[in-house]
């Protein structure tokens, strides 16, 4: 199935934050959209979410798309609709691929609340912290998660929604320079960085 005139609202500039494994998906299917960054504390905070609400859509928090005159909300649900919609990314067949994934995404979404914490809340003493304590933490999961299947993405040699949202995170912040320590995790950022629609995206990165 194909997607024409998708609209996709966030907060954060370029391909950071969980609308940025969004966009990486749309690119990498060859969607075209439309992306509209809004300001976090100048805009949405105190007029957008305000407004969806009175239009009538009742999540007040991003990401959010809009498609063919509805509005879908938040990071994964979004990602797994488009993924059903475009007909990849997800397992179609096989329910415990499919867990494998989600399970998959979860993890990666508390290692970003992690990085995020450390990096806005903590600030430099947070993000020392978060490299003495959390970092090869993470890592070690996540190269046991990806050793699972043969192949560089979690599922193995097909590339799924999950991917997107490690590869940011992992390229985020101070993990970026720690990747080549982890096999699974540099061969996950080698086999992602050889996709030719996401040329654009890694340049973020």
């Amino acid at each position: 199935m194909t997607i024409s005139g998708l609209k996709l609202h966030y907060v954060v500039a370029d391909y950071g934050g969980f609308g940025g494994p969004i966009r990486m998906l749309l690119d990498d299917a060859g969607v075209d959209y439309e992306y509209n960054y809004i300001p976090f504390h100048e805009e949405f905070l105190t007029k957008v979410r305000h407004q969806w609400v009175e239009q009538g859509h009742p999540f007040d928090c991003a990401p959010m798309i809009e498609l063919d005159g509805k509005r879908y909300g938040a990071s994964q649900p979004i990602i797994r609709f488009l993924s059903k919609k475009l007909g990849k990314y997800i397992p179609t067949d096989d329910l415990d691929a499919e867990q494998f994934v989600d399970a998959t995404t979860d993890y990666a979404m508390d290692w970003a609340r992690a990085v995020f914490k450390a990096k806005y809340v903590g600030g430099e003493e947070g993000l020392e912290e978060y490299k003495n304590t959390e970092l090869d933490k993470f890592f070690t999961r996540f190269n046991r998660i990806f050793g699972v299947h043969e192949g560089p993405y979690a599922l193995g040699q097909e590339i799924s929604y999950c991917d997107f949202y490690v590869y940011i995170i992992m390229s985020t912040g101070p993990n970026k320079e720690y990747i080549d320590k982890y096999p699974n995790m540099a061969a996950l950022a080698e086999a992602i960085r050889a996709r030719p629609n996401l040329k654009e995206a890694l340049k973020h990165f």
